[in-house]
């Protein structure tokens, strides 16, 4: 008798397997601000819930062995010519908590201490174990996984179409690195790809909407609000039908929507005094008033900049790994976009056909999202009327990817996935996952010492 395996399920092997082979291969703090978000979740255990600033320095009190770990592979950032060994890293096991001193991190200060429940627990339990920093750090990237591991099963079983879409989504190699780190993105993409899973679902689900129903998607958006500001969801919300709130709808929609606004001004008014800018360049303040006073520029900015830093998106949302200085294989860059159309042509969408209100919703909000991500790009890290906006990555506009999905396979001749079509695309983010670990290696080790030759 062959055992039939959910799609789901699989999801979980794979992310599971590959997640903890990323991050055991790639070296401490080898993901983008990873040390940064390392440093703020161990803050939080220790509850400063709040960040401190000191002058112009933005951190908490931590063991100087944190920021010696730190200093210790800061080398190997954005560097392709450094490289590090197992060794070295089993050294670091040896490192012990020392003297506390005022440690900085000025970034992930702002960030609230929902977005690292996952990475925090992680850190606990290595306290109540009196692990040694390194094998706490590691400890918070495998809760971090465990956590994208249950936000991805639920998000792939709730969706009614579009199964391997999101499978393909939550598998990229760039996902999967993010997964296996400590980068608050997990939270950010897990529970965004639930959220409209779950939008979906009720969408096209028969009966009303249950209290639980109202509950699950205020604590979804309410956690979205506070790990990155995103509101961009909300219009989302009104795909739902308004028959399937029944009476009050205003009242039950307000009441889904307000906790997340609550918290966010809450958690705005708490920080607001952390603000540092984070290069020499820039100034959010500045960038603003120069936004307000050219306001015709600054559209063409947003513009142009899409254009020239398009590639980048495009790889960037399918896997440049480590400090972004890691590419993957050019074929990989050619075969994943081909696998997304083959999740979008055998989607099952011909039974949950998004009406064109609904299309209209989804496709305005996607275009106010790329706004409101890449103008607070541009205010956080590009230089003060700059006319390229810095920083553009792939992996902050996941999120888009499925809500603009939907659309698609709502708008083209779809078909039922068969065996084949699951077991093809199986294959193929095996071999894909599989050749961005050698990237890793080849990237982060000398993986043929004796024979002077590198991949």
């Amino acid at each position: 008798m062959q055992l039939k395996v959910s799609i789901e399920k699989i999801f979980v092997i794979f992310a599971l397997f590959f997640g903890i082979l990323y991050a055991v291969i790639t070296p401490p703090f080898q993901s983008v601000d990873e040390a940064n978000h390392f440093l703020r979740s161990y803050a939080v255990t220790q509850g400063q819930i709040i960040s401190t600033k000191k002058g112009d320095a933005v951190g908490s009190v931590l063991p100087e062995s944190l920021l010696e770990l730190v200093q210790k592979f800061k080398y190997l950032e954005k560097d392709i010519s450094k490289q590090t060994s197992f060794n070295e890293i089993k050294n670091s096991f040896s490192i012990k908590n020392k003297t506390e001193i005022f440690t900085t991190y000025p970034n992930t200060a702002l960030y609230s201490p929902i977005a690292y429940t996952a990475q925090s627990i992680g850190i606990i339990c290595g306290k109540l174990l009196h692990a040694s920093p390194m094998l706490m750090f590691y400890l918070a990237r495998l809760f971090n996984l465990i956590l994208y591991c249950i936000l991805g099963y639920y998000a792939i079983k709730s969706t009614p179409f579009l199964k391997l879409a999101v499978f393909l989504i939550l598998l990229s190699p760039m996902n999967i690195s993010l997964g296996a780190s400590c980068s608050t993105d997990v939270t950010l993409i897990g529970v965004s790809l639930l959220l409209f899973a779950k939008i979906l679902k009720y969408t096209f689900k028969d009966k009303s909407l249950s209290i639980k129903n109202y509950i699950l998607l205020s604590i979804l958006l309410f956690i979205l609000a506070m790990t990155k500001h995103n509101f961009y969801f909300i219009p989302l919300l009104f795909l739902i039908p308004k028959e399937k709130f029944g009476t009050k709808y205003l009242l039950k929609i307000s009441a889904i929507i307000l906790p997340a606004i609550v918290g966010c001004i809450v958690w705005s008014r708490l920080i607001s005094g952390l603000y540092v800018p984070l290069n020499s360049d820039a100034d959010m303040y500045k960038q603003v008033d120069f936004i307000i006073h050219n306001p015709l520029k600054y559209i063409w900015i947003l513009i142009s900049s899409t254009f020239v830093k398009a590639f980048r998106l495009f790889i960037t949302s399918i896997g440049v790994l480590g400090w972004q200085d890691t590419k993957l294989d050019n074929l990989t860059y050619m075969i994943y976009p081909l696998l997304a159309g083959l999740s979008l042509i055998y989607s099952g969408a011909k039974d949950y056909i998004l009406k064109n209100y609904q299309k209209h919703i989804i496709i305005l909000t996607a275009i106010a999202a790329y706004i409101m991500i890449t103008t607070y790009l541009y205010l956080a890290w590009t230089k003060v009327g700059g006319n390229i906006i810095e920083g553009l990555n792939g992996k902050y506009y996941t999120p888009l990817l499925l809500p603009l999905f939907a659309v698609i396979a709502s708008s083209i001749n779809t078909r039922q996935p068969d065996k084949k079509i699951y077991n093809t695309v199986y294959l193929f983010i095996a071999l894909i996952l599989a050749s961005g670990a050698l990237s890793l290696l080849t990237r982060f080790y000398d993986i043929f010492p004796y024979m002077n030759y590198k991949i």
